[in-house]
C-alpha cells in the first residue's frame, strides 16, 4: 500500500508540474499532447467516455429533480399530435386513423387490393427485370447491376436479364437460337437413340442440350456406400447397382462408373438395348466390376470403356464366359480388360451371324480348362489391334464355323494351346503382331478352311513358338529364333522379304522355307 501511495503522489507531482508549464488553457494543453495522447483524450471524451459512480448518480439525480419540476401542458400536446396526423394524411404516410366501426370492412378491402397490387408490381419487376438499373461505382469508375427492390448489387448482368436475352433471340432466329434451358427440358421426353441422337445434328446449340450431363446415369460404388443406399431416396439418374442402371436404360444411353468397384450378382446383365458404359479411359483398373455370371451383350450396338472386368475371388462361378456376344449383337471397346481368372470356360465369345466387335487396347487372359481366351463361331467378326490375349488354358484366338476376325499390333503369348486357330471356313488377318511362348503353335488353320484365308504376320517377330501351315508375310519380319516349323502334310511356313539379298530355300524337315533376304541360323536347317 505505501509503494501504490508513493507512485500515485509521484504522478500527482508530475501531473502538477506539467499543469504549471502549460498553464490552464484548454488549447494549449492538447497542443502539448503528442498524436498519441490527443488520440486516447479524444477516444475516452467522445467515443467511450469514462463516467464514475459518482457522476452517473449525480446526473440521475438531477434528471430526476428537473422532471418533477417541469409541467406538462396536455391541451399543446394534444394539438401537437393533431397537426403531425394531418401532415401524414396529406404525404400518404398515414391511409386512415380512428375509422368508424362501420366502415372497417371497406377499409381493410382497400388495404387488401393496395397491398395485392403492391406485391403484383414487385413480382412483375422481378419477372421482367424491371427492377434491376445499371449505376457507377464512385470508388472504382466502374458499371455494376443495382436492385431498387431488394438492395443487392452484383457486377456480372443478372440471370433473369439473361434470359429474356436469349428468349428474345430465340423469337428472332427461331429454333436454331432456342434457351439451352428450355431444350435441356424438352430432351428427356425423347429417346437417346436415335431421337436425341438426331437433334444433336441441328446445331451446336442443340448438340450442347442433347449431351447434357443430367442424361448419363451414374452408379455409385461400394465404397461410397451403394449396397446399404435407400434406392427411394436416390436423385434422377443415380443408381446404387449397375443391374439398375440397366434395367432402366433406354437406347442410346450412358451409364458412368466412377473409381470403385461395383458387384454384379448372378445371373450377371443382359443388355438388349444400345448403350455405352464408360470408366476411366486412362487407367481401367481404377474402375472394377466383380461379376458373377455373364454378362451377354445382344444389342446391334455398343460401347464399352476404361473397365476392368474379373471374377470374385470368393465365387463359385463354373464354366461361364464373361462376355457374350449373341443374337446379331456388337459391341466396341476400348481400354478394357477382362481376367476369367478362378473360373472356367472361354473369357470373351462372339457367335452368331452379325455378331462382332470393334476392339483396341483389349486385355484377354484368365481362361479355364477347355475355354480359350477369345471365341467366335457362327458367323462372328471381331476386328481387334493394339490387344494382349494372354495366360489362357487353352488357344489364345479360335474362329470357327465360317468366323473371321482381324488382328493388327497385338500380342499373342503364354496361352497353353495355340495362339490363334482357324476351322470350318474360316478367315483371318494378323498384322504387325507377336507370337510369344505359346504351346502349340502359333498360327494354324485347318483343311476346310478356304483359301481366301488371309494368314499374315506383318511384325516383329515369332518367338518361341510352334509354326506350321502358316505365311508369313510382310517387311518388317527381323527374328524366327527358337521357333519349330512343320508343315503336317501342307505347304509349310512361308517367310517372305523384299530385299537385295540372295534368296535361299532350305529345307526343315519335311516342310519348305522360302526366304528373299533373311537369314535363318545354321540350327534350323537340319
Amino acid at each position: 500500500d505505501s509503494t501504490i501511495d508513493d507512485n500515485d503522489s509521484k504522478i500527482e507531482q508530475e501531473f502538477a508540474a506539467w499543469q504549471n508549464k502549460v498553464g490552464f488553457n484548454i488549447s494549449t494543453i492538447s497542443d502539448s499532447l503528442s498524436p498519441s495522447e490527443r488520440y486516447g483524450l479524444q477516444f475516452r471524451e467522445d467515443i467511450d467516455p469514462f463516467h464514475s459512480q459518482y457522476f452517473v448518480t449525480d446526473e440521475q439525480r438531477q434528471l430526476n429533480n428537473t422532471a418533477a419540476e417541469e409541467d406538462w401542458d396536455l391541451d399543446e400536446i394534444e394539438q401537437a399530435k393533431a397537426v403531425e396526423e394531418a401532415r401524414a394524411i396529406e404525404d400518404g404516410d398515414l391511409l386512415a386513423t380512428q375509422p368508424h366501426p362501420v366502415d372497417l370492412p371497406q377499409q381493410r378491402i382497400l388495404f387488401l387490393r393496395e397491398k395485392a397490387m403492391l406485391r403484383s408490381q414487385k413480382k412483375r419487376r422481378k419477372l421482367t427485370g424491371e427492377n434491376w438499373s445499371v449505376r457507377t461505382d464512385s470508388v472504382h469508375n466502374l458499371p455494376y447491376w443495382f436492385n431498387s427492390d431488394t438492395g443487392e448489387a452484383v457486377w456480372d448482368k443478372p440471370a433473369i436479364l439473361a434470359e429474356l436475352e436469349a428468349e428474345e433471340k430465340a423469337r428472332r432466329f427461331m429454333w436454331s437460337s432456342l434457351p439451352s434451358k428450355c431444350l435441356i427440358h424438352v430432351m428427356p421426353y425423347l429417346i437417346p437413340y436415335p431421337e436425341r441422337m438426331s437433334c444433336a445434328a441441328v446445331c451446336r446449340q442443340w448438340r450442347v442440350a442433347a449431351t447434357d450431363i443430367s442424361f448419363v446415369k451414374h452408379v455409385w460404388p461400394v465404397e461410397m456406400g451403394a449396397l446399404a443406399m435407400d434406392r427411394s431416396k436416390l436423385a434422377t439418374n443415380h443408381f446404387c447397382c449397375i443391374a439398375d442402371a440397366v434395367a432402366s436404360a433406354v437406347p442410346g444411353d450412358t451409364i458412368e462408373l466412377g473409381d470403385g468397384h461395383y458387384w454384379v450378382n448372378e445371373p450377371g446383365l443382359t443388355i438388349t438395348v444400345p448403350l455405352r458404359i464408360i470408366g476411366d479411359e486412362n487407367d481401367p483398373s481404377h474402375v472394377v466390376i466383380e461379376l458373377s455370371g455373364s454378362i451377354e451383350w445382344m444389342s446391334g450396338g455398343g460401347w464399352m470403356e476404361g473397365v476392368t472386368v474379373r471374377r470374385p475371388r470368393l465365387s463359385l462361378e463354373q464354366g461361364r464366359e464373361m462376355l457374350r456376344v449373341l443374337n446379331g449383337g456388337r459391341v466396341d471397346m476400348a481400354h478394357c480388360v477382362y481376367n476369367n481368372e478362378g473360373s472356367e470356360g472361354a473369357v470373351i465369345v462372339v457367335e452368331g451371324k452379325g455378331s462382332r466387335g470393334e476392339w483396341n487396347d483389349l486385355v484377354i487372359s484368365g481362361s479355364g480348362e477347355g475355354g480359350c481366351g477369345l471365341l467366335i463361331a457362327n458367323g462372328g467378326f471381331v476386328n481387334m489391334s493394339n490387344s494382349r490375349v494372354s495366360n489362357n488354358a487353352d488357344d489364345g484366338v479360335r474362329a470357327m464355323e465360317r468366323s473371321g476376325v482381324v488382328v493388327k499390333e497385338s500380342t499373342v503369348k503364354n496361352n497353353a494351346g495355340l495362339g490363334l486357330i482357324l476351322e470350318k471356313f474360316s478367315n483371318s488377318q494378323v498384322n504387325a503382331c507377336q507370337s510369344i511362348n505359346n504351346g502349340v503353335d502359333a498360327i494354324q488353320k485347318d483343311s476346310e478352311s478356304s483359301y481366301n484365308c488371309n494368314i499374315g504376320i506383318n511384325g516383329p517377330y515369332i518367338e518361341k513358338c510352334i509354326s506350321s501351315s502358316a505365311e508369313v508375310v510382310g517387311q518388317n519380319v527381323n527374328s524366327v529364333d527358337d521357333s519349330y516349323h512343320t508343315n503336317r502334310g501342307k505347304s509349310g511356313v512361308s517367310i517372305k522379304r523384299e530385299s537385295s539379298f540372295v534368296n535361299r530355300t532350305d529345307s526343315i524337315g519335311d516342310s519348305v522355307c522360302t526366304t528373299k533376304g533373311l537369314d535363318i541360323k545354321d540350327e534350323f536347317v537340319q
